[in-house]
Formats: structure tokens, C-alpha cells, sequence
């Protein structure tokens, strides 16, 4: 299974360059081999059978729901996004999909994510597992964010050094990454992984890493600022100072001024790695800098930000269908008929076009609706509906930094990048099963 979630990481962060469609395909080759083990693991499933009744019947339930509306048709479509006419669905009562072709296409995502990988996830791993896959992770975090400084540093403007950045991402690029907040997210989860290997560690009163583990973390820290990223940037920054005056603690543990020494340890860090890393590069720290400026001049002048208004636009496409949605993946082809009027009025190009919502939970409601949305919550809340809690915390990081990410969508669209989805996914699933006992474990 190793292997196999090894594979899938390399696929979706290297080869595909986070390509979700490229992705798919393959990678439900990987999620066939997956379901093949699963299957074999007789005692494994026995053990979870609890979970895997509930869970099946979520996911069945799910779906059925997005089948129902790619046949359930509600719109006629001719030939692009400008030629898109919402119509009546066939039967108004079941779900329906007013682009069901985008549907069609991101389902199979979909389904490898919360139908092979969390299920799979949860039910092998095992505490040997869980380490070894913390490491093969975490090596490819730090290579990733290597290439990326790298490339940064020598001013090319294609990703790698090699391959062109998709058009309009020439900007935005980072690693293997077309937008930088993703990558920002990317190496938030990356510190989770880092700091549970650190309380594993220190729970076996092993401490030889610490000096590599602060070296990955600052490494870490460098790619994000160099990203240009403003909002992971600080996200990073704050749990980068937790983790260094968690670590700080150890070495203290005797003194009175613990809590004193600590936080300036961590403060004066950290502070040191933003500083490196904003002036290694003063065109990017610049750029930061005007961004800031001109997105603060926007919120003074008008009172809201663009993705306020994008937020407020979505919102409304949500009321417009709140049972059932608009169907998966159907965001880019509805939004302008539901773009608020406030919207229209902020001195934006008539023909500006926007794919995604900048907010993950609002654009989840609108194409999937409250039954729909409500099933895919389920998928995630299962897991610990049927656990008993299990003292060692050492995965405390990993529910954390998936938690964060969950607010921080709210903002942005990590979940629609292979890598993020996949990687969240992949801790998620193996948090809760190490965190929580199953019953009968």
C-alpha cells in the first residue's frame, strides 16, 4: 500500500503537474490495485467492519446522488462557456447537473479520493505503515520545495526549469504547483507531517532529528515566502513558531523562565528565517509588499475584496438551488448568471472569467447543494464516529493543520489541486486511524 500512496503523490505533484484531469485516469489505476488489496485483507475489514457499514452506505448514497445528476441533464450546451443556456431538468424533483460533462469529468477524482484512498487508508494502516509513509512524504515536501527555490533563485519562468506554466499562471507558479496559495497549502500540511514525526520521536524519547527536522521546516518556510504567497506565508510562519517553541520546551524543561526562553527562541527563529528569506529575493518581497497595498486600497475604497464579492456571488447561486446544487464542477458555467450586481460595478472587464469561487465551502454548497454537500461531510465525520480515543496524541498535528486547511478554504481553493486534495486525504485517513482505535483493535 506504501507503494502504491507513493505512486499516487510522485503522479499528482510531478508528472501531472497537478493536472486533475491528466490525473484521473491513472491514477484510478492505482485506486484498482488498492481496492484489490483491501479486499484481500480479510482480518483488516473484520476489524473495521463497523466503519465500513456506515461508510458504504454514505458513499453509495453519494454515488447514486452525483449519477442521478449527470443523466438528470439541465441546461443546453453549445460548444463553450459563452454558449451555455440554463434549461429545466428532466425531473425537477431528483438531482440535476446544468454541465453534466464536467460532471463526467471531475468524478473520477472525486471517487479515487473518498471511495479508494480514505477507505483504504483507514482500514491497513498500521503504526509501522504510518511511519514509513510520514517519511516517504516528507522526502518528497522537501525535493519539491528544493526544485522550487532552486528555479526561483535562477529566474526561470518555467516550472522545473523545463515546462511552460499553463497560460495565466506565469506569475503564480511555484514547484510543480500553477498557484502559489496551493503550494502555500501544500507545505502546511508538509509541517504537519513534520511535527508528528517529532512527537513520535520525542514520545520514544528520540531526539536525534530535531536539528533535521528544524532544517526541513526552514527550508520549508523559505519556499513558501519565495511562492510569494501573503496569506500562507503567515498561516506557515505562526505554526513554524508553535513547532519551534514546542521543540524549545525539551531543552528548558528545568529552568523556571521555560515559558519565557521558549517564546523568544521561537519568536527569534522564525523571525530570522522571514527575514533571510524576504531578502534573498527583493523583487518578490516587493511585489508582496505592493499586492498588500493595492488589496487594502481595494477594501478601503469599496468596503469588501474582489473575492468578497466572488463569495457573495456564489452564495446566491446556492439560494438559486439550494436542494440539490447545480451539479459537480458546473461553478465556471453558472456563476456569471448569479454574479451579484455589486459585483458588475468593480470596474472589472465584461469578459473576466472566473473557474473557481476562491472559496472551497461556498462553491461545494452551490454545485452540490445541502444533500449533496451534507453526504460528502459525512464521508470525512465517519471515522470518528466509531472510535474510541486513543491516549498517544502524536498525530495532534496532522488534525490540526487538515482543520486549518478546512477554515482556510473558506478563502481559497486548495481542494481542487490534485496534490492538496491527495495529500489531505492521505493524513486525514491515517490520523484517524492511528489517533482513534477502531473498536475490537
Amino acid at each position: 500500500m506504501a507503494v502504491s500512496l507513493s505512486l499516487a503523490v510522485l503522479l499528482s505533484s510531478w508528472v501531472f503537474m497537478n493536472d486533475i484531469y491528466a490525473c484521473s485516469n491513472l491514477l484510478l489505476v492505482v485506486g484498482f490495485y488498492l481496492v484489490v488489496l483491501l479486499l484481500r485483507s480479510q482480518s483488516e475489514l473484520f476489524v473495521c467492519r463497523n466503519y465500513l457499514v456506515g461508510y458504504q452506505a454514505v458513499f453509495l448514497l453519494l454515488f447514486v446522488y452525483l449519477l442521478c445528476s449527470i443523466v438528470n441533464e439541465s441546461h443546453e450546451y453549445r460548444g463553450d462557456s459563452n454558449s451555455f443556456v440554463l434549461s429545466e431538468s428532466k425531473v425537477d424533483w431528483l438531482p440535476s447537473s446544468s454541465a453534466s460533462y464536467a460532471t463526467v469529468r471531475s468524478l473520477p477524482y472525486m471517487l479515487f479520493l473518498i471511495g479508494v484512498v480514505g477507505p483504504t487508508i483507514f482500514c491497513l494502516m498500521s503504526e509501522k505503515l504510518f511511519q514509513k509513509l510520514l517519511w516517504v512524504l516528507l522526502v518528497n515536501s522537501l525535493v519539491l520545495a528544493i526544485m522550487g527555490i532552486i528555479v526561483k533563485y535562477s529566474g526561470s519562468s518555467k516550472m522545473l526549469g523545463v515546462v511552460d506554466p499553463p497560460h495565466g499562471t506565469e506569475r503564480y507558479f511555484f514547484s510543480t504547483f500553477t498557484y502559489k496559495n496551493h503550494w502555500g497549502c501544500y507545505m502546511v500540511l508538509s509541517l504537519g507531517i513534520v511535527a508528528t514525526l517529532y512527537e513520535r520521536y520525542r514520545y520514544l524519547m528520540m531526539h536525534k532529528y530535531n536539528a533535521f527536522f528544524l532544517v526541513c521546516l526552514s527550508i520549508f518556510a523559505f519556499a513558501v515566502i519565495l511562492s510569494g504567497s501573503r496569506s500562507c506565508s503567515l498561516l506557515y510562519l505562526l505554526l513554524f513558531c508553535f513547532f519551534v517553541f514546542r521543540v524549545s520546551q525539551f531543552y528548558f524543561l528545568k529552568s523556571r523562565l521555560n515559558l519565557f526562553i521558549s517564546v523568544c527562541i521561537a519568536a527569534l527563529f522564525v523571525g530570522l528565517v522571514a527575514f533571510l528569506a524576504l531578502n534573498s529575493d527583493l523583487a518578490n518581497f516587493e511585489e508582496m509588499r505592493n499586492t498588500t497595498s493595492i488589496y487594502f486600497y481595494e477594501i478601503f475604497k469599496s468596503g469588501q475584496s474582489t473575492r468578497y464579492f466572488l463569495s457573495l456571488g456564489t452564495w446566491d447561486m446556492f439560494l438559486a438551488s439550494p436542494v440539490f446544487g447545480w451539479g459537480l464542477g458546473s461553478f465556471e458555467f453558472v456563476y456569471n448568471f448569479y454574479n451579484s450586481g455589486e459585483f458588475r460595478g468593480q470596474n472589472l472587464k465584461e469578459d473576466m472569467h472566473f473557474i473557481y469561487a476562491h472559496n472551497d465551502i461556498f462553491q461545494y454548497f452551490a454545485e452540490m447543494g445541502i444533500i449533496g454537500s451534507i453526504l460528502l461531510l459525512l464521508v470525512f465525520c465517519i471515522p470518528l464516529l466509531y472510535k474510541v480515543y486513543n491516549r498517544i496524541t502524536t498525530c495532534n498535528w496532522l488534525l490540526l493543520v487538515c482543520f486549518i486547511l478546512l477554515i482556510y478554504s473558506f478563502v481559497e481553493f486548495p481542494f481542487r489541486t490534485p496534490s492538496v486534495a491527495l495529500l489531505f486525504t492521505i493524513l486525514f485517513a491515517a490520523a484517524c486511524r492511528v489517533q482513534f482505535k477502531p473498536l475490537g483493535d
